[in-house]
């Protein structure tokens, strides 16, 4: 698989091809999805929507993550001009603000500020078992292939894709040693791209993006559909209604995931002209 370079990180590539999984088993759902296909477009979601209550919520002991910015701040105040009883106020006060930036429960750079963004979730991957069972319902839907590499380096969506890291969580450092600063926004996408080792199989890339007027989710065009997948147990009336759409609105190949051995597949293309 090729791979693009992105300007963020010269470390970090972004695949040429990401894929989508979805369910096709509730009406709401093959509608929707029939809509994206058409139009070429996708759904950014709040992360309060997420089915990991943890997910974009970095966790964090609250007294120790304190008592770090803490010594952070005093670290740092020998190197700012200003009298001595007023650098113990400013360390007094960054610390109250601090902490009153944080939800019960210990949670930093999530929670309230996560009505402002919206994310979309993507897998580098297609073959892959677990995802095609637990976000087809069982083989019934499908997987959608997106060409990334029809995006230019400095196009929004490319700059705004990123690879998702799984650790254990870990309580945060605030300052460095040579007490540079830190960009915020770096920090609140760390914890939107930070997951649960436990998940690391999805192989996830995310779009984030600012939400639209606060609201819970909402569609946006992306990057061209070059294929779409669909599972060895999709329905034969939801197949058909696929075909159509595919054929008529979208300018990209039909694939059907077969059974080629015990616990093996592959995918067959579909002839969209048979029968015409």
């Amino acid at each position: 698989m090729s791979e693009k370079k992105t300007n963020r990180n010269k470390f970090i590539k972004i695949p040429s091809k990401i894929y989508k999984y979805k369910s096709l088993s509730k009406a709401v759902d093959f509608i929707r999805v029939l809509d994206e296909i058409k139009n070429n477009e996708i759904w950014l979601a709040n992360p309060t929507e997420f089915n990991d209550i943890f997910d974009s919520r970095t966790p964090v002991d609250l007294s120790v993550f304190l008592r770090k910015f803490d010594e952070g701040i005093k670290h740092c105040l020998p190197l700012i001009n200003l009298p001595l009883s007023k650098k113990k106020h400013l360390r007094t006060f960054a610390v109250k603000r601090m902490k009153s930036g944080f939800e019960e429960g210990g949670f930093a750079f999530g929670g309230k500020d996560n009505n402002k963004i919206s994310i979309c979730c993507f897998s580098k991957i297609l073959h892959s078992v677990p995802m095609w069972h637990h976000y087809t319902d069982k083989y019934k839907g499908i997987c959608i292939e997106y060409d990334i590499s029809k995006l230019s380096s400095d196009n929004e969506l490319f700059r705004n894709l990123h690879p998702v890291k799984y650790k254990k969580p870990a309580t945060g450092i605030i300052y460095n040693n040579s007490c540079e600063v830190i960009d915020v926004n770096d920090n609140a996408t760390m914890s939107l791209t930070i997951k649960n080792q436990d998940w690391s199989y999805e192989k996830e890339w995310r779009l984030i993006l600012p939400s639209e007027n606060g609201t819970n989710g909402y569609k946006r065009t992306f990057s061209p559909i070059s294929a779409v997948y669909m599972g060895v147990a999709i329905p034969l009336e939801i197949e058909n209604e696929l075909k159509k759409v595919v054929k008529d609105k979208c300018n990209c190949k039909l694939y059907k995931m077969v059974k080629t051995g015990l616990l093996r597949f592959s995918y067959e293309q579909v002839d969209l002209f048979a029968g015409l």
